[in-house]
């Protein structure tokens, strides 16, 4: 019987994703490339910008005029076109060339799909400054803050006439949005290729995890003042081990599919690099499971380990310092293919145990990530860069 112990898988992957040494080195690389671009972003980002969740989704135009946070990149849906107005007051017009509306009676929700091809009260907006670079919006001559949390219902009642402070579902940040070329992703991408293959070459992973399983059993056991009464039963109590060794098994394939570069649209010295990235990595290894003075089995492997993670470092500048925190990952999603397994008898199960896997891995997606990121924000630290040079620069 072959067994998929989630916690342990999830624990594993997560490691892996997070767990190399290569943090010097890109920490490095990214800095000197946020100084070069930094000179050129404020001419290409526009007036394009996106509007962020504290939970870090973007909100996203839909065909249908829907206006909800989904994506942890902007991507066309999730980026606006902002026109300032007099008095702090801004409008946005969305992909499909349509101003956003608050469109209820209260001016409480919004939508994108105005019906104006100029905008009026409804489509005008006050920025209201909370702190940093969140701020609430209320539409023209409108008591109240619009309300952007998808949980909030329709019928949200309105914030007190005392009350000029935006709650904080009523809250986002916007950034201005500029996209890295492709030739730039294409150098970073093989920058991280090449770190990763000396990172990872002749540094297999071998670990042995034991795990006690105990299974209990809930029998009759009544009694005059409670007839249905009934009472656990440990029927089995044992040691599982498993023993995995894993290593790379020929060139990864990784590519940083995309960069966007966003900048705080309130606070300039607040700014995010995010990334797109889909890898391939190539492993081989030997796993065993056994329970102690019982049963083992055991057998070699050769299996692709996908990757698509979607993350951010933040970044903040302040006269000649440059800080580059560490990189935080919003999205992984890990997935096992073209699984062989040396042993035949194992192997006559192969589809099944590579499904199965892959739905051990989708379920346990956000503890990977979570785990992943206590690596990267152990391997990553936070950084701080000093240059007069930055005082002149003005970065994304």
């Amino acid at each position: 019987m072959v067994r998929v112990q989630t916690g342990k898988l999830s624990h594993v992957v997560g490691m892996e994703i997070g767990g190399t040494g290569m943090s010097s080195t890109l920490l490095r690389a990214l800095a000197v490339w946020a100084m070069a671009w930094g000179v050129a972003f404020s001419g290409e980002a526009g007036g394009k910008v996106a509007l962020r969740m504290a939970d870090g989704r973007f909100l996203r135009a839909v065909a249908s005029g829907d206006v909800r946070p989904e994506r942890f990149l902007p991507a066309e849906e999730e980026v606006f076109e902002l026109q300032a107005g007099d008095g702090g007051t801004i409008r946005l017009k969305a992909s499909s060339g349509r101003f956003l509306v608050a469109e209820d009676r209260d001016a409480r929700h919004l939508r994108a799909d105005s019906p104006r091809a100029e905008p009026g009260d409804r489509e005008t907006f006050q920025v209201v400054a909370v702190e940093g670079n969140r701020v609430g919006l209320k539409a023209r001559g409108f008591r109240d803050f619009v309300v952007f949390s998808a949980a909030a219902p329709k019928a949200a009642a309105p914030a007190p006439a005392s009350v000029e402070k935006p709650r904080p579902e009523e809250t986002v940040e916007i950034f201005q949005v500029g996209e890295i070329p492709a030739t730039i992703c294409s150098t970073l991408s093989g920058l991280v290729r090449g770190i990763v293959v000396e990172e990872l070459t002749g540094k297999p992973y071998d670990k042995v995890r034991s795990h006690k399983v105990e299974r209990f059993l809930d029998l009759p056991a009544p009694t005059l003042r409670d007839p249905r009464r009934t009472k656990s039963h440990r029927v089995l109590s044992m040691i599982e081990e498993y023993h995995v060794r894993a290593e790379l098994d020929g060139r990864p394939e990784i590519e940083i599919a995309r960069m966007p570069t966003l900048k705080g649209y309130r606070d300039e010295g607040v700014s995010l690099l995010m990334f797109e990235v889909k890898a391939t990595v190539p492993t081989k290894g030997h796993v065993g499971y056994k329970i102690p003075n019982a049963v083992g089995v055991s057998a070699g492997f050769r299996a692709m380990i996908r990757l698509d993670l979607a993350g951010e470092m933040r970044t903040e500048k302040s006269g000649d310092k440059l800080s580059l925190r560490s990189p935080e990952l919003r999205e992984a999603h890990v997935g096992l293919q073209g699984l062989k397994i040396s042993n035949d008898l194992l192997d006559v199960a192969r589809e099944p145990l590579e499904d199965l896997v892959n739905h051990e891995l989708r379920r346990n997606e956000e503890r990977i990530r979570q785990q992943a990121n206590k690596s990267l924000a152990k391997a990553v630290q936070s950084r701080e860069f000093h240059s007069p040079l930055l005082r002149f620069i003005d970065l994304p």
